[in-house]
């Protein structure tokens, strides 16, 4: 996923993409959801959505039972794909070309659900990142006055800047 002139692009691979959202690059928190089935792929935007089938109108879907070798990288790609070590892995292989994310990436939530067994994913790598199941903000979401929540580690956290709000729940105007 990247952004590209305020719009956030999310690759599929084999020419495939998505984009939703626009003036994005506005110094905000967005919401970002990705959905992604073995049929159907769902990129959400501040609630503007894009879908696209994942299967071949051709051929109807049948379930594999091999297991797929399928990454999300959010902010960009490890070392080793950039450095060209391993572009042959990559379903497009020109996204190792690509610049970096510059920037803020907040509440990152990502499972996977094959076949009902649901796997939380790990975090590779990054600077400052924190890896857990646990989401605040999903529990409870004190803030008002449309200020998006923020899930810390000491519990919710609501962003006031971007209203005429203050407070610790945005509520005093």
């Amino acid at each position: 996923m990247r952004l590209m002139r305020g719009t956030a692009m999310l690759r599929l691979g084999a020419g495939r993409a998505l984009s939703a959202g626009s003036g994005l690059n506005d110094g905000r928190t967005h919401s970002v959801v990705i959905d992604l089935t073995d049929q159907l792929a769902t990129f959400t935007v501040d609630r503007a959505s894009q879908s696209v089938s994942l299967t071949s109108p051709s051929r109807p879907s049948v379930p594999s039972t091999a297991p797929a070798d399928f990454s999300v990288y959010v902010g960009g790609l490890p070392a080793d794909f950039r450095s060209g070590q391993r572009l042959e892995q990559l379903a497009a292989p020109s996204a190792a070309f690509e610049p970096a994310f510059v920037g803020s990436v907040r509440n990152v939530a990502y499972t996977t659900q094959c076949g009902g067994n649901v796997e939380v994913v790990r975090v590779m790598s990054g600077s400052g990142v924190r890896s857990g199941v646990d989401d605040p903000c999903a529990d409870y979401d004190p803030c008002q006055n449309a200020a998006p929540c923020l899930s810390t580690d000491e519990g919710p956290l609501c962003d006031c800047s971007h209203t005429d709000y203050v407070g610790p729940f945005c509520a005093l105007g």
